[in-house]
């Protein structure tokens, strides 16, 4: 019973959000992004320009994911692939004399995580990782 309650709880697909501070690495996003490409997951990186991913990641701009991970999702489930897709949100502030700088902006990254659950509420796509 208490299996079932804790499963039921636990958020589908996995959601891991990292905080970033002024002495944070830049480009941990993309890392972790490569890390889950090379362990053979699908990749989906959402950046403010659509343009930086790392190789074999597919970038996109947040405006942009819903039509690209509908595609993923199509070719994954195809090959029998399901469970497979991770989409990481680079949201990583730029710290500037004290201050950050949202690329990405924290409520639009809440809406791109609704958007996904409610989209894909089953174990079709594996995670979403967020850094920020």
């Amino acid at each position: 019973m208490q299996e079932e309650t804790q499963a039921a709880a636990d958020p589908v697909p996995y959601i891991g959000r990292f905080k970033t501070t002024a002495a944070s690495a830049q480009g941990a996003a993309q890392a972790l992004a490569a890390a889950f490409q090379k362990d053979g997951f699908t990749v989906i990186v959402v950046t403010y320009d659509g343009r930086l991913a790392p190789a074999a990641c597919a970038p996109c701009r947040p405006e942009g994911l819903r039509e690209l991970l509908a595609q993923t999702m199509l070719v994954e489930m195809d090959q029998l692939r399901e469970g497979k897709v991770i989409v990481v949100i680079d949201a990583q502030p730029v710290f500037h004399e004290g201050k950050a700088y949202h690329p990405i902006k924290p409520d639009v990254v809440d809406a791109l995580i609704a958007e996904m659950q409610e989209a894909w509420a089953d174990d079709d796509l594996s995670g979403i990782y967020v850094q920020e």
